[in-house]
């Protein structure tokens, strides 16, 4: 079933919009990473604004197998967010939670475009994850307990036993 959202416009007339496939996802990804404003969460509430950051544009991984080209989406969203920082001190505390989701896309070349219909036929009885509506979730947890949503973020780096820091992900400067 489409959502449906409604608009009052400056002539106090009520607008309905239906949710519609958006065949420029790419164009809004790399706009929302040039331009990350309109994430912004004052929306809802002027008073507290929900604050939202764009970590990264979401990433297509492909691959090849047996003639079949395939690509597996990923995204992971800071979905909340709560903290304070102490710039002179340089320290911070802050807890966040975290949604991953995954999803297929179509797949190309000959043996990748049967499969893909045969996956769209399974879909009608099963549904698979082959669009971003029907991702699959992946629920995260502070490590060590699976009833704890919220990852605590203190001054100085996560330890490396649990989360090993990229280099590129490092800022010593900061």
């Amino acid at each position: 079933m489409k959502e449906t959202i409604f608009l009052i416009d400056s002539n106090d007339q009520l607008i309905e919009f239906s949710e519609t496939a958006y065949d420029r996802e790419d164009l809004l990804q790399q706009m929302l990473s040039d331009y990350p404003k309109p994430l912004a969460g004052s929306q809802i509430d002027p008073a507290e604004p929900r604050r939202r950051i764009l970590v990264s544009r979401e990433l297509g991984v492909a691959g090849e197998e047996n003639g079949a080209n395939r690509c597996l989406n990923v995204e992971v969203t800071v979905t909340g967010q709560r903290g304070w920082v102490n710039e002179s001190k340089k320290s911070l505390a802050a807890d966040m939670t975290v949604e991953g989701k995954t999803w297929l896309s179509p797949e190309q070349g000959e043996a990748g475009k049967m499969l893909w219909l045969l996956l769209q036929t399974f879909n009608k009885e099963f549904p698979l994850p082959i669009d971003k509506k029907h991702a699959i979730r992946v629920v995260t947890h502070k490590p060590g307990n699976a009833d704890e949503p919220i990852f605590p973020l203190r001054d100085g780096e996560s330890d490396p036993a649990l989360f090993p820091i990229p280099s590129f992900a490092k800022h010593p400067e900061a």
